[in-house]
């Protein structure tokens, strides 16, 4: 995982625009690609260390974070909370980005995702 961050603080990030998601498998390219965009660092966190997401959100802002997203809850979303608490944290194959968190009632994680 690190060398994900790694190769992106070297090599830059392409626009969505640039590199527009298909659900499908196809063959990379990395021609007509500016990478305008760099990190400046990564922080890796604890695998299941919540409070601990919680904080980096908090006080650094939105986290990568990945998960096991082969559920049925997951196939057929359209709204609401999803609370799976039989989610494991070896098959990590999804990833979204962690931009907030709600501590109320019914406590969840506010996430991006990209499926366009």
């Amino acid at each position: 995982e690190e060398s994900v961050y790694r190769y992106c603080m070297d090599h830059g990030l392409s626009n969505s625009s640039d590199y527009p998601y298909y659900a499908a498998e196809y063959q990379c390219s990395i021609e007509n690609h500016n990478n305008s965009y760099r990190l400046s660092g990564y922080k890796g966190l604890t695998k299941g260390d919540e409070a601990n997401l919680l904080r980096a959100i908090y006080y650094i802002g939105p986290v990568s974070i990945a998960f096991d997203a082969d559920h049925d809850e997951f196939y057929f979303y359209e709204s609401g909370i999803i609370n799976i608490p039989s989610c494991t944290t070896y098959n990590r194959r999804h990833a979204v980005l962690a931009v907030g968190f709600n501590l109320t009632e019914t406590p969840y994680l506010l996430v991006k995702n990209r499926y366009f």
